[in-house]
């Protein structure tokens, strides 16, 4: 009676382990691709004002957080130093001129002597080495009269240069924004203060549009391009939902050095809803594709090593089955079966031999 007993065990264990895979259906279902993208709410347009050389600042006209118009003066920078600059070029010009004239007297004078020797030579007073002399220190004369332009022109373009940043000097502001950096707090600015060349003077950002900058994998690139309209949500606004549009799609990607893998930035401008503040998590949920009512089964369900095309595991009684099908929209969990199954037909969810 104990072995009988036992034997039953066994053989029940056995039917156990036969049917330990686990199956599903081929049902009428969904089948889609939607990616989501995520990135921080900023200002469309931000710049970083920086000091031009180092200098002194003589006044400071706005503080961090201040609203401010195209064109108004942040703040004045001592031009002193611009100016003795100006100055030494201009010293720099005059004797430029005067080189200038110099060489031009002489080049005017070895042509009349050159033309002299010709008729001389002309004459039989006068050598054809006279000649060639002439001919040579006339070459000299006028290459280095073309080096002297050359120099006036570059000292009248760093004269320019000065007088534009000069003008600079009253740095104003590019564009309508908010000051959302200062390098000094307004109420403890004093007037004398240096700063070196390159130091970040200002942040301003521009009110109104906002954008989100996020990364795209190298495969889902072909699902944007500028212009796009997309919806956007945001975890701390609830419920809300705003319209954005692709502003831009990089056109070259960034290869990550470790893995090799490429990816894209893309740009995506929105107008913000009132509750929005800058530094805000966006979501982007992006529907690409959706098809409704078609045959599915598991992604899972495909053979990932098959040659021969699309196949899954059929499951018919305790028998498996190699079946080809034909696919067609492959979603991210599930797959559209155009042929090769019929509904109610069990698969194994995750593919074995």
């Amino acid at each position: 009676m104990k072995i009988i007993f036992l034997l039953f065990i066994f053989l029940g264990c056995n039917k156990e382990q036969k049917n330990e895979f686990a199956t599903v259906e081929a049902n009428k279902g969904i089948v889609e691709i939607a990616l989501s993208l995520t990135g921080r709410a900023e200002a469309a347009r931000q710049t970083s004002m920086m000091a031009p050389d180092d200098l002194v600042v003589d006044d400071l006209l706005v503080s961090t957080g201040q609203n401010v118009k195209e064109g108004e003066v942040l703040c004045k920078l001592d031009p002193s130093k611009v100016f003795d600059s100006i100055r030494m070029e201009e010293n720099k010009l005059a004797q430029a001129d005067s080189q200038l004239k110099a060489t031009e007297i002489r080049l005017n004078g070895l042509k009349r002597d050159l033309n002299r020797t010709i008729n001389l030579l002309r004459q039989g007073a006068a050598s054809v080495e006279d000649k060639e002399r002439q001919q040579q220190e006339l070459q000299i004369l006028e290459t280095q009269l073309n080096v002297q332009n050359r120099d006036k022109k570059s000292i009248l373009h760093s004269i320019e240069s000065l007088k534009i940043q000069a003008e600079l000097l009253a740095m104003k502001a590019p564009f309508d924004g908010v000051i959302t950096y200062l390098w000094t707090p307004k109420d403890s600015f004093v007037k004398g203060s240096s700063v070196k060349k390159g130091d970040v003077l200002f942040r301003l950002a521009s009110e109104g549009k906002m954008l989100i900058k996020t990364t795209l994998r190298e495969q889902d690139i072909s699902y944007f391009q500028q212009g796009q309209k997309l919806k956007l949500t945001s975890p701390a606004l609830a419920g809300l939902e705003f319209p954005g549009t692709v502003s831009m799609v990089d056109n070259a990607a960034t290869i990550d050095k470790d893995s090799g893998i490429g990816s894209f930035r893309i740009y995506i401008e929105f107008t913000p809803p009132k509750e929005m503040k800058s530094g805000m998590e966006v979501i982007v949920n992006h529907l690409v594709e959706k098809k409704e009512n078609v045959l599915t089964v598991p992604k899972t369900a495909l053979n990932p090593i098959s040659a021969e095309g699309y196949e899954v595991m059929l499951i018919e009684g305790e028998q498996k089955i190699k079946q080809k099908i034909k696919v067609g929209l492959i979603g991210d969990l599930n797959l559209e079966v155009l042929s090769g199954l019929i509904p109610g037909q069990k698969v194994m969810a995750q593919y074995e031999e």
